[in-house]
């Protein structure tokens, strides 16, 4: 309506992905206009690049807007989040022809 109306949402989730997820997923935020007793109603959206945010600030902001039947943007909604990237680092190792040289029996290591 108009004002500017401040609410907390705190929710964290974890999502695992490639280098190549980061370049070609988005973040998208979707805001509804809720309703108790009718169908929610949706109102706009704003996305962003995964990588621009692995590569920026942890403090980020996103202003989503709606487009009006002329192709105008209107701002809607500014979102201010953080957002953390972490590297985690799996590794396999696989031996697949090994063969181990002096190894005392079972008998000698007692």
């Amino acid at each position: 309506d108009g004002e500017d109306t401040e609410c907390e949402f705190d929710v964290a989730f974890e999502w695992q992905g490639s280098y190549l997820d980061l370049e070609r997923q988005t973040l998208r935020l979707e805001i509804w206009n809720w309703a108790r007793w009718r169908i929610n109603k949706f109102d706009c959206f704003c996305e962003e690049p995964l990588l621009s945010f692995a590569k920026g600030p942890v403090q980020n902001e996103m202003e989503c807007n709606k487009v009006d039947k002329f192709g105008k943007k209107q701002p809607r909604v500014q979102v201010a989040f953080k957002l953390f990237f972490q590297e985690i680092y799996d590794f396999e190792l696989t031996m697949p022809v090994w063969r181990a040289s002096t190894v005392p029996t079972c008998k000698r290591l007692l």
